[in-house]
Formats: structure tokens, C-alpha cells, sequence
């Protein structure tokens, strides 16, 4: 981080009116965006409440006609990010196919948007999703996109119910430029606003909330390694069997509801089995307990029903549709973080592909701190919090636009050599974990070249180098990242591919960065090679947590 941007814990130490350093606790939630004030000498610390919203989608694309199916969409968007733009919001998630003759069919990206409100319990919506995607290469229509550009206007009505949960009606056109897909269709969407609490130094005397004012609530990250066993009924698209068993690298995240109820979001690739290019991205709904009275966060009980979108790496999913359960036990290690052990079954109902599973997950979940809903927003302006109350959290977002300047000797899965630069669309966050060290979770889709539906999900550590610092010359660094990759025809063998990658970034403002990365990405199998150059656009967000 560069030197005029230090973690806000740290900016704050030198007026901790305890004497004692800041207790520094790190969390990382659903991706914010926020234009944090500048570092200030005052002790306070001023609160945000970001509006968000979870937006969830159903649609029939290209109706009786050919490569029919219907596309499940699950959105995040930030609702006010840019305070002279009023309605405005910035939206992160996806599409993928559960229905129809695109099997594997997925896109990923970001929406641009803008709402107003129409009334007291509706308003309007208009918006863009741009990003990358394809459907499998192997299978399924037999599509091969060129370059994988995805596109999707919308304009839409939505109706509140409640004080949280919309119903929307959407108007949409899906249109890939390099492919056969144009559609323009009705979709029927639901809604659930949500909201996140950020802080930032000020440089006012604010009154102080009363104790007891900010209250928890616990939304945990998880990461692991999912284990497919297919049953001997599963076959590839080719109709093969499907004899391996699968590996996938895993992230989610967990919302709580009550009473032990959650709902669980995941993302998988697959890193090992023979099946690069296979993903599934799941919802649900779940349930934890204790095991024994009096033994609650020590050990617990917890199931899961999970759906979602699945395809890719040639496995027969059918139109994507995926069913899952799983139950087993999570064991608390201390009172943030958590392991897991879950088997279950799984099946594609509309194919040839049903099994066991099996996840080994660990999961992070501080006592991040929230407003009850009664409590009045405006009151923000005026009161405040003490620093030395709370542990308070700092990370980045990014969004970032890779290249890949393929090696000569690059083919396609097919044997055919690959020419064309292949340019990905991504987004990630970062959280530092030790003086200097980073941990890192980001993922790409391609939108260019030849290898459309290619995509990727990784998890490293970056080490920002002590250099040129004295000149305020920004941050340089170096870092290491491996995942799971695979998708539009690309031999990356098992889909475990490595990158190592220096950089450099620059604060243009004191929460906003920009930055440049140069690095080689490699297939651990396969001919997959290449040099990479990124631009990177990084956010600095700090959450004030309960201790």
C-alpha cells in the first residue's frame, strides 16, 4: 500500500487516546466500493452505510429457436458508489444456462446501472452487463465464440415487498458480437437489499454513538477444495464415461438469516480429473446447530440444499442444472474461524452426470458491525464512533483487464495452434495478512481472442517490496497466484495453471489506485503459456468490526 494510504488502523495510532497500539482484526465481506475521506488527525472515526443488493434472475434466451435455454443470473450491486451520480449503481456476478441446449453456458462481469425510485414501493431500473463468457466448446450447441464478448441491456420494473425482498419484471437483450446468440426476452427477477457499514477518519468532532448501538452480524468467506466421485452411470458429452474423479478449488460466502438459518453462495473450477473448463456456481439455503446442549460455535451440525448452473470440460450437465445436498459437521478453531467437513450427492438431472461429494472448507467469519434497521442514517453526519473501541478492518477490491501474449507453441485442445492475444475481464480483493504480505482471491473471464468461455479462478500472496517509497514513487510488488482454469477449448490439461507476476500500483486518490502488473501464467499440464500484462483499479475499504 502506498505511504500517503495506510490501513486506517494504522493512520489512527499515533492519536489512540488509550496509548496503546490498535488491535487490527481483517474480514473480508460481499465487494463494496467506497470514496473513503482523507486521513485526518481526529480520534473519530466516521461511519457509511453503503446501500447493496443482491438481484436474482431467470430468462429464456432465443425461445424455439436453435440453442435455446434458460440463464440464471446472480448479481451484487452497490447502489450509491459515486456520490455526484445520484442512482447510479455498479453490479458484479454472472450468468449461467440450467435449461435447454447450452449446457455449460456461462458469463461473468459487471453492470452499469441506474434506479430511481417510482413511488413508495416501486421503482425503475435501467442497465448493462458487459463481460466475458461462452458455452463449452466439447458439447452442448456446439458453440465456438469468437473472443467471448457478452453483452446485456436491461430495463426493469421492481416492486417492494416488505422492507427488504423486490419482485422484478426485466426487459432484456443478450447478444454475443463473435457468436450465434441474439435474443431479446422477458426475465423474472427477486431482490434483496442488504447494506454495508464502512468507516473512514474525520476530521470533524463527531459525536459518539452510544454503546451498544452497533450490533453483529456474522458473514463468513470460505474457501476449500471440493471432491467429486461420479457415479458409473456419468458420462462425457462424446458419450464416454466419466471415470475420474474431480477435484475443484472452492470460495463462497454465507449470509445469516435466524435461528441458525443461512443461505450459502459458491463458486468451484476444476484443478484436477480431466475435465478443465468444468465450474458450477450454487445458492441455497442451510442449517447449523450444536451438536450438544451447551456446545454451541464448539462443535456443530450443519446441512445444505444447494442448485445452481454447472457445465464445461465436455461433462454431460445437460442444459446445467445441478441439484446438491450435503451434511456434516463444522468445528469452531477459534471465534472467527471455523473448519468444515460436508459430504452429500449431487446430479444434473437433465444428463448424464450424478454422484457423491465431499468438501474440506475453512471459514473466516468476524463480528462485523451493522445498524439495526430501525436506526435513522442521517444521525451518520453527526455521530461517530472511537477507534479504540473497535478492530477495524482494512482491504481492497479490484477490477482488473488482463492480456495474454500467447508462446508459439500454444495449441488448442484440438491440436489446432492459437494466433490471437486473448484479453480477460476480472475481478478480485486483497487483505493483508502479515507486514507486507497479502492474500489475494481474484477470477477472469475472456471476452477476446480465440478461446471464448475461457475463465479462471485464483487464490495467492503478494509481497509489497520496500522500495522507492522515500520518493512516494507508489507500491511495488511481487506475487504468486494458482487456480483453476479452463474453458473454450484451451489445453491447459488438468486445469491447475501457476502465475507469477510483478507490479506496481500508484494512489491517485486516498481509497483509489491504478496499477500495472507484468507476469507469465503456465499450465501445470498442457501447452497453455503465455506473458500476461494487467491494468489494475483498486479500492480501499475499511469495516469497523465488534470486538
Amino acid at each position: 500500500m502506498a505511504p500517503g494510504t495506510r490501513p486506517l488502523a494504522r493512520r489512527l495510532r499515533p492519536v489512540n487516546r488509550s496509548g496503546k497500539p490498535l488491535r487490527r482484526g481483517w474480514a473480508l465481506g460481499p465487494c463494496a466500493l467506497l470514496w473513503a475521506a482523507g486521513s485526518a488527525s481526529a480520534q473519530e472515526v466516521e461511519l457509511f452505510a453503503t446501500p447493496t443488493r443482491w438481484r436474482l434472475s431467470l430468462e429464456q434466451i432465443n425461445p424455439k429457436g436453435p440453442g435455446e435455454a434458460t440463464l440464471l443470473g446472480l448479481h451484487y450491486d452497490i447502489l450509491e458508489p459515486f456520490r455526484g451520480l445520484p442512482g447510479a449503481y455498479l453490479g458484479f456476478g454472472g450468468f449461467g444456462a440450467v435449461q435447454g441446449d447450452r449446457g455449460g453456458l456461462f458469463a461473468a462481469g459487471a453492470t452499469l446501472g441506474w434506479r430511481r425510485a417510482w413511488g413508495e414501493r416501486f421503482s425503475v431500473d435501467a442497465g448493462l452487463f458487459v463481460g466475458g463468457g461462452g458455452a463449452d466448446a466439447e458439447g452442448g450447441s456446439g458453440d465456438d465464440w469468437d473472443g467471448g464478448l457478452f453483452l446485456r441491456p436491461h430495463i426493469a420494473a421492481e416492486h417492494t415487498i416488505g422492507d427488504r425482498l423486490g419482485l422484478r419484471l426485466e426487459l432484456s437483450h443478450t447478444e454475443v458480437p463473435g457468436g450465434d446468440l441474439s435474443s431479446t426476452q422477458l426475465a423474472l427477477g427477486f431482490t434483496r437489499l442488504h447494506e454495508v457499514i464502512t468507516a473512514s477518519s474525520s476530521i470533524f468532532d463527531l459525536r459518539p454513538l452510544a454503546r451498544g448501538t452497533l450490533v453483529p452480524s456474522q458473514e463468513a468467506l470460505t474457501l476449500g477444495v471440493l471432491y467429486l466421485d461420479p457415479s458409473s452411470g456419468s458420462k462425457r458429452r462424446d458419450g464416454s464415461r466419466l471415470s475420474r474423479r474431480i477435484v475443484l478449488g472452492q470460495a463462497g460466502v454465507e449470509l445469516p438469516l435466524e435461528r441458525g438459518w443461512f443461505v450459502p453462495l459458491e463458486l468451484a473450477g476444476a484443478g484436477a480429473g480431466g475435465v478443465a473448463g468444468y465450474a458450477q456456481a450454487t445458492v441455497g439455503i442451510a442449517r447449523r446447530g450444536p451438536w450438544f446442549e451447551g456446545t454451541e460455535r464448539v462443535l456443530d451440525w450443519q446441512w445444505r440444499v444447494m442448485t445452481g448452473a454447472a457445465g464445461g470440460g465436455g461433462v454431460d450437465v445437460g442444459g446445467g442444472l445441478l441439484l446438491a445436498a450435503q451434511a456434516g459437521f463444522e468445528s469452531y478453531l477459534t471465534r472467527n474461524w471455523s473448519l468444515k467437513l460436508l459430504g452429500g450427492y449431487f446430479v444434473a438431472p437433465d444428463g448424464d452426470f450424478d454422484g457423491t461429494s465431499a468438501a474440506l472448507a475453512a471459514s473466516w467469519a468476524p463480528r462485523a458491525a451493522v445498524l439495526p434497521e430501525e436506526f435513522q442514517r442521517e444521525r451518520l453526519a453527526r455521530e461517530g464512533i472511537f477507534a479504540r473501541d473497535y478492530d477495524l478492518d482494512d482491504w481492497t477490491v479490484q477490477l482488473l483487464h488482463k492480456s495474454y501474449f500467447l508462446s508459439r507453441d500454444v495449441v488448442d485442445s484440438g491440436g489446432i495452434p492459437l494466433e490471437d492475444d486473448v484479453h480477460l475481464v476480472g475481478a478480485g480483493v486483497n487483505k493483508e495478512i502479515y507486514d507486507a504480505l497479502f492474500f489475494s482471491l481474484r477470477g477472469f473471464s475472456a471476452w477476446d481472442g480465440e478461446i471464448g468461455g475461457y475463465r479462471e479462478g485464483q487464490v495467492g500472496l503478494r509481497y509489497d517490496l520496500d522500495v522507492l517509497r522515500t520518493v512516494r514513487a507508489g507500491d511495488f510488488y511481487v506475487q504468486y497466484h494458482a487456480g483453476a482454469a479452463g474453458g473454450g477449448g484451451a489445453d491447459v490439461g488438468s486445469g491447475l495453471v501457476h502465475e507469477f507476476a510483478a507490479g506496481w500500483r500508484y494512489q491517485v486518490r486516498p481509497s483509489f489506485g491504478m496499477g500495472l502488473e507484468f507476469g507469465k501464467l503456465e499450465a501445470d499440464s498442457g501447452s497453455f503459456e503465455a506473458q500476461s500484462v494487467a491494468v489494475t483499479f483498486s479500492w480501499s475499504v475499511t469495516r469497523p468490526l465488534l470486538r
